[in-house]
């Protein structure tokens, strides 16, 4: 399955990554975002082991990933979006 990031999950990614690196160092960042990344990876083999949030937005799905939520649709069999990755504790806009 093709994994498709929108522009907001890109520029959290970002914020996450400078956070990360002013708060822990470059290391922290570096193997943060690479966790990261192959949290995402996963959902290309099993894109249905997000939690439906249907209270958000229909058809949305949520994966945890430590402190962080990220929030994803299918686009079609082939595909899903990346639509944010978002801190636990923010109030959810997507």
């Amino acid at each position: 399955m093709r994994i498709k990031i929108s522009p907001l999950a890109k520029n959290d990614i970002k914020a996450i990554a400078r956070y990360t690196e002013q708060r822990w160092g470059r290391s922290k960042r570096q193997s943060y975002l690479k966790a990261l990344d192959s949290r995402i990876m996963q959902l290309a083999d099993f894109p249905e082991s997000g939690v439906a949030c249907d209270e958000i937005l229909p058809n949305y799905r949520k994966l945890s990933f430590n402190q962080h939520l990220i929030f994803y649709r299918r686009l079609n069999v082939e595909s899903l979006l990346i639509v944010r990755i978002l801190h636990q504790s923010m109030d959810v806009k997507l």
